[in-house]
């Protein structure tokens, strides 16, 4: 991995690290649902929070046991992103970014059906860890 390609993962992941240890800290004093979702270029973050915010979103849920799901926004997130969080090879990865930059952001995660690679199995495994926000 080139050095232009391993910034964006170090970040998102110090990012992740970061907000997971502030997340558990404060869970004792969360309620309701922690939405967190951004637009933007990576590369035009001023921070690793900033970044982060525009590649998932963070769902806790009190009604289901105060477990918290991540999703990957499949409109803004690359494809590095999509392959390492949904557990997909990077082609399929890559062919979810090049749909979406053809024809326009998802509206519904149903959408992503029309990728080269995403098959009825395939969605079924990751539409809980996907999302258009």
């Amino acid at each position: 991995m080139n050095d232009k390609n391993a910034r964006p993962l170090v970040l998102v992941t110090a990012a992740f690290i970061i907000f997971m240890s502030a997340f558990f800290i404060g869970r004792e004093s969360a309620r309701g649902t922690i939405s967190i979702s951004a637009r933007g270029d990576l590369e035009t973050q001023t921070s690793a929070e900033d970044a982060l915010e525009d590649l998932i979103w963070v769902e806790e849920e009190e009604e289901k046991g105060g477990g918290m799901t991540i999703k990957v926004n499949i409109n803004t997130a690359d494809a590095d992103v999509i392959s390492k969080n949904l557990d997909i090879s990077d082609k399929i990865a890559r062919n979810v970014v090049y749909y979406r930059e053809k024809y326009g952001d998802f509206e519904k995660i149903e959408e992503i059906c029309a990728v080269s690679g995403i098959s009825d199995a395939v969605y079924e495994r990751i539409k809980g860890k996907i999302c258009v926000d």
